[in-house]
């Protein structure tokens, strides 16, 4: 039986998941899941410091933050801005395999 077009857009509207995190800091942040789209658009750059400035924003709900705040983190402390966004890319379930384990790995330690 084919899908009714209801159904099939249900689905695309879903909520997206959320969640709190404990970084390795020990703070806890709430991060969201990144749409597909934003995902297909992060997972084409290179550059890290860019991947960081289009994901936390989209991804990072509590504490709210603006946007120079956001990249002072990114310039000032990159590896609490890196721990957000592989919280954010493991929520949105768009880690590499190799991300994937490195992000296991970091959880364990």
């Amino acid at each position: 039986m084919i899908t009714d077009k209801s159904t099939l857009l249900a689905v695309c509207m879903a909520e997206l998941p959320e969640k709190e995190v404990s970084l390795k800091n020990g703070m806890t942040v709430k991060v969201r899941a990144l749409k597909g789209s934003d995902i297909l658009r992060v997972s084409s750059i290179d550059n890290l410091d860019e991947k960081l400035a289009i994901t936390i924003p989209k991804g990072l709900i509590e504490p709210v933050l603006a946007s120079r705040e956001i990249q002072r983190m990114i310039d000032y402390n990159p590896d609490l801005a890196t721990d957000i966004f592989a919280e954010i890319m493991e929520l949105s379930n768009a880690l590499g395999e190799a991300e994937a384990a490195e992000a296991e790995d970091a959880k364990k330690n």
